[in-house]
C-alpha cells in the first residue's frame, strides 16, 4: 500500500514539473513492463546460509589478520627506528669526538680489541 501511494505520489509530481501527463503515463507503462519481465525478478534465494555473505565474512576475517600483521609490523619499523636514531646519534658523537681530536688511538684499539689484534699481526707478519 504505502509503494502505491509514493509511486502515486511520484507520478502527480512528476506530471506537475513536466507538464505532460502523457509523457509520464508513457514512462510508467514503460517501466511497469520492463519490471514485469521474468528477466528482472530476483533469482530465488537459495536454502542455507548465502554463499555470498560468507565470502564477504571470510574476506572480513583475512582483512582482520592482514592488519593485524600490519600492525606488527609497524611496532616492529618503530623499535628499529628508534635504535636506528640511537646508533645514528652515536656514530654522529664519535665523529665529532674525533674531529675534535679527543679521541686518541689507545682509545680507539681500547674500544676494538680485535683491531688492536690484527694491527699486531699485520705488524708481526711484516705487511706495515
Amino acid at each position: 500500500v504505502h509503494v502505491r501511494c509514493f509511486r502515486l505520489i511520484v507520478r502527480r509530481v512528476c506530471q506537475a514539473a513536466l507538464g505532460d501527463s502523457a509523457l509520464v503515463d508513457k514512462f510508467k507503462a514503460a517501466l511497469d513492463k520492463t519490471l514485469a519481465d521474468p528477466a528482472m525478478k530476483s533469482a530465488p534465494k537459495a536454502d542455507g546460509p548465502d554463499p555470498l555473505m560468507e565470502t564477504v565474512a571470510e574476506a572480513e576475517k583475512a582483512m582482520e589478520a592482514v592488519m593485524a600483521s600490519v600492525n606488527a609490523d609497524m611496532k616492529d619499523s618503530e623499535t628499529k627506528l628508534v635504535e636506528l636514531q640511537k646508533r645514528a646519534d652515536a656514530i654522529a658523537a664519535e665523529i665529532a669526538a674525533i674531529e675534535k681530536g679527543t679521541v686518541t688511538l689507545d682509545d680507539e684499539l681500547a674500544r676494538y680489541p680485535d683491531l688492536a689484534e690484527k694491527i699486531d699481526k699485520e705488524i708481526l707478519d711484516d705487511k706495515w
